[in-house]
């Protein structure tokens, strides 16, 4: 059986954020008194535990609360449950209830001690970023290490189109050793795309050295490459922690 090694660079239960209990309601929910009156509902409880300390925020802010992650409703007084952080991680890759270093400037995420994909690219352009990471595996001397790459940052000045970078690495895993440095053959992909100021270029046959330093859980693959049919000189790092 072949094998691959891909690399591609490219809320739950409402807890309102109450005070403590009124008094309990002497009638069982649904019970009727002697005049016929029905028993109003008791507290509401919720699975996910407490609700979080009292706190006032924007509608839709997320905040941490210990370990959990909570987002503000519409009313900026209430919450909504969104993850147990802790459940986020892996066994070798924890993960903690964070308020700084969030996606899309968000005031608090569940994050990861370690990413589990970043890249840094030299040539032929200068970027650097998180990526989508290879898949864990039980067995890895079968499959493919694949992970890719994908950037399109907001169109440079009197330009109509974005720039586009995109790389991808699949190393077959049944053709190569870690710790090993080849060149992509049978079985391998390096593809590259770019296009800037709305010139394009690309690129998938190489000679050059690809470096796999190191597989997954904490996987590491470095490339050097310089493209057959033009003058793209890829060089880059990619590397992570699942």
């Amino acid at each position: 059986m072949h094998g691959w090694f891909v690399i591609v660079v490219m809320c739950a239960v409402v807890a309102g954020c109450q005070g403590s209990p009124g008094p309990s309601n002497p009638l069982a929910d649904g019970a009727v008194t002697s005049d016929g009156a029905v028993g109003h509902d008791g507290p509401a409880t919720s699975i996910d535990g407490p609700a979080p300390a009292s706190v006032t925020g924007d509608p839709g802010e997320q905040f941490c609360s210990g370990n959990h992650l909570w987002s503000c409703t519409l009313s900026g007084h209430d919450a909504t449950h969104v993850a147990d952080c802790g459940a986020e991680g892996t066994a070798t890759n924890s993960a903690t209830c964070a308020t700084s270093g969030c996606p899309g400037g968000s005031h608090a995420c569940c994050k990861r001690q370690s990413e589990p994909c970043e890249y840094s690219v030299t040539s032929p352009v200068s970027v650097a970023g998180a990526c989508n990471p290879p898949q864990a595996t039980l067995n890895p001397s079968c499959g493919s290490l694949f992970l890719s790459v994908v950037m399109s940052p907001a169109p440079a000045p009197n330009v109509c189109s974005s720039d586009i970078f995109e790389v991808i690495v699949l190393i077959d895993r049944t053709k190569h050793a870690v710790g090993t440095s080849f060149s992509p053959g049978t079985g391998d992909a390096v593809l590259y795309t770019a296009t800037t100021m709305g010139v394009s270029a690309s690129c998938s046959s190489w000679t050059g050295n690809v470096q796999w330093v190191s597989d997954v859980p904490s996987w590491r693959v470095d490339v050097d490459l310089t493209c057959t049919t033009s003058s793209i000189h890829l060089v880059g790092t990619f590397h992570g922690t699942l």
